[in-house]
This record gives C-alpha cells, structure tokens and sequence, in this order.
C-alpha cells in the first residue's frame, strides 16, 4: 500500500474513533441549579362584618341581677312577664349603640352596650366587650362609675385602640347632679388589661358633690 493510502485509511479510523468516542461519552454535565424560596407574609384578615342580625344573637353580660344569657332577636329569653327585660341599647334614632375595632388583632373586638329594667325601672347601661369570634370578655356596669339610677349610653366609637363612650347619667324622670333640669353628659375611653374591662380620660360634668 502506497504511503498516500496508508495516510488516508489512518485518517479514516481517526475519524471513526473519535465519533465513536463522542457517542460512548454520555451527555454533557448538567448545570446546576439554584433553588429559591420566596415567603410570603398575609395580610391580616380584616374583622368580621357586623350586623344587626350579630348582634342581636350575642351574649348579653350579667344585669339587673340577672345571669349572663344569649340574645334572641336581641332580648334575653325566659323573663317572666312584668319582671322587666334585658336586651341591647338604643339611642335617640333608635340604633343599636356598639363600636368594631378596625385592627383585625385587636381585643376586644367589638364593644356593645346593653339596656335592662326590672319591673319598669330601668337600670344604668352596661357595656359588653365581645372577642373577634364573638366571645363575651366581660362587661362594665356604668352605674360604677356615676352611682346615679340611670346610665344610658348615647355613642360608642373606635379611636386608636380605645373605645370612647358617651353617655346621660341622670335620677329620676331626668335630672343630673351639676344642672337638675338636665342629665349628666359624660365620657371615658374603654379597654380591656390583663382580662378586665377598665377605662381612662374619664370626663365628668361635674365634680360630684358640687
């Protein structure tokens, strides 16, 4: 064999070497790859929507010497008739008076007042502070605060984490201890610490006794 041939026919089996070669190496590496995990934080939810029909089945707290009960259609069931009621308060529109905290995680959640007479006489309001789910926390007889027969509340509102009241502290058919022709127009914002309803800037009419 000539030396061209013997050259060409070495070439040949280079050739078919290195194809041989490249099919029998197997794929090329896979790169590696990065993993990354993003964590997303929720928002809070917002509280639940309250209505009429809510707070018409909530738990009314304990007065006129009556024990804790669930609302129906906003009265305390199973008083005998001409013993008096328990039930929510109205103010002068004849609206539920009651506050929602607007921060999902606040407790309480909700602050209600509620109305009761005993025989006809009616007692000083007392507010309810309800949990997000509805839960009864605890209560606060304004009749504490005033000593006077008659507390009833006018407006509750939500203001940075407090509850600010309003209410007529009066005797009798109307009369309050600073003018005697008029209630009593007073205020106080409420919380809740350390699981008891408490309040602070608290706002008299008057000192009493003067």
């Amino acid at each position: 064999m000539s030396a061209h041939l013997r050259s060409v026919a070495m070439t040949g089996v280079a050739g078919l070497a290195l194809m041989l070669s490249a099919c029998t190496s197997g794929p090329p590496p896979t790169p590696s790859t990065v993993t990354v995990t993003a964590t997303v934080t929720a928002e809070p939810a917002s509280p639940p929507a309250i209505t009429d029909q809510v707070l018409e089945n909530l738990t009314a707290p304990p007065m006129c010497q009556r024990q804790s009960g669930r609302l129906v259609d906003g009265k305390l069931p199973g008083i005998p008739a001409g013993d008096g009621e328990t039930g929510l308060a109205m103010n002068a529109d004849k609206k539920y008076v009651w506050a929602q905290s607007t921060d999902p995680q606040a407790s309480p959640s909700l602050v209600v007042a509620f109305s009761c007479n005993a025989g006809g006489v009616e007692w000083p309001n007392v507010l309810g502070f309800f949990g997000v789910h509805g839960d009864l926390l605890g209560s606060y007889d304004l009749g504490d605060i005033d000593r006077l027969e008659h507390s009833k509340v006018s407006s509750i509102d939500y203001r940075g984490g407090l509850f600010h009241v309003e209410w007529a502290a009066y005797e009798g058919a109307g009369s309050g201890t600073c003018v005697e022709t008029e209630p009593d127009l007073e205020s106080a914002d409420f919380y809740v610490a350390d699981g008891k309803p408490a309040y602070t800037e608290l706002h008299l009419a008057c000192e009493r006794g003067d």
